[in-house]
């Protein structure tokens, strides 16, 4: 539904209402992925013992969600903004934001941390990921709402 939006709204070069379905769609990606963040945070045992209950697995599983979901917050943010990216027709910039989280920064992260840090470093692997994703997505999605009636002219 966002993309058709800010699709629709862009092909009739309305980039008031483009601005207005992103901010929208960045507030209900973050409330709602707050929401699974503050679950994360309230019941950890819980979860990890919806799968196992050995007691090991219970502690370090518990200090592992709190880590990799570290920064869970952002994720809504970047992947509404690599989905606007999409919407408005420029599919190398969305296809590269869409892998920066979870190929280009997560796998290499995943092998130097655990090398350095091993499983402790393992777990923060994904909010370093995240992370960084996160401001390259802002700094694109920055320039990419401030020059909306640009990109149609390419």
């Amino acid at each position: 539904m966002f993309s058709q939006s800010i699709s629709f709204n862009f092909g009739a070069e309305k980039y008031d209402r483009v601005k207005s379905a992103a901010k929208l769609a960045v507030k209900a990606a973050t409330i709602t992925i707050s929401i699974g963040f503050i679950i994360t945070r309230l019941f950890p045992l819980q979860i990890i013992s919806m799968f196992n209950r050995e007691p090991e697995l219970l502690k370090f599983g518990s200090s592992a969600i709190f880590a990799w979901f570290l920064c869970l917050p952002v994720v809504g943010f970047q992947i509404i903004g690599a989905n606007f990216f999409q919407a408005v027709g420029r599919s190398k910039t969305a296809m590269f934001l869409t892998l920066t989280r979870q190929v280009i920064l997560l796998i290499p992260s995943i092998i130097i941390f655990s090398k350095i840090w091993g499983i402790e470093g393992l777990v923060y692997a994904a909010p370093f990921a995240d992370f960084l994703s996160f401001i390259l997505t802002a700094v694109f999605f920055y320039h990419g709402i401030k020059n909306l009636e640009k990109f149609r002219r390419i």
